[in-house]
């Protein structure tokens, strides 16, 4: 069994040999220091996606190959998998970089689209976040201590975003 706290960056995406863009992926979470696991199953599959961790026990999976879908990854007390959809993204994406920022909201960037959208768990919806007006799929984006969210493009910063003016 998975020890209760087990945190989700243990969450692996498993496939088996080349992922195939219509079928669900496999989930595995693993306690190296046990050498054991427990697996789950997703709705979607997962080419092309990112994995965010929300919370010590929550992760989400967001966008991919044409895909506007996102599901929550959580961990019960007793160590298994809950999957569950949360509301589409406005837009297909592609390889977004993603990141939780400072005031529990979620950020999805860019993909095909040159534009970012957060996401507002109190609301339970997707809004506009601003765009760094390229295509950057998977860039890493860093959240930094004052809440600015920095987007990075083979190694240099490429925008920045302040939630004091959402932009």
């Amino acid at each position: 069994a998975v020890p209760k706290g087990q945190d989700l960056f243990r969450i692996v995406l498993k496939r088996e040999g080349r992922a195939d863009p219509g079928k669900p992926d496999d989930l595995l979470l693993y306690d190296p220091d046990t050498q054991t696991g427990v697996t789950g199953k997703l709705n979607v599959a997962t080419r092309g996606s990112s994995l965010v961790a929300v919370s010590d026990n929550e992760a989400w999976v967001i966008g991919g190959y044409k895909e506007r879908v996102v599901e929550r990854i959580a961990v019960t007390a007793s160590g298994q998998f809950k999957i569950d959809r949360l509301p589409d993204l406005t837009v297909p994406r592609d390889e977004p970089g993603v990141a939780r920022l400072r005031d529990g909201r979620v950020m999805a960037i860019v993909g095909r689209s040159r534009t970012a959208e957060i996401f507002d768990p109190k609301a339970m919806r997707w809004g506009p976040g601003g765009s760094p007006g390229i295509d950057t799929r998977k860039t890493p984006l860093v959240v930094m201590p004052d809440g600015r969210v920095v987007v990075f493009l083979y190694g240099s910063v490429v925008s920045v975003w302040s939630p004091a003016s959402e932009q």
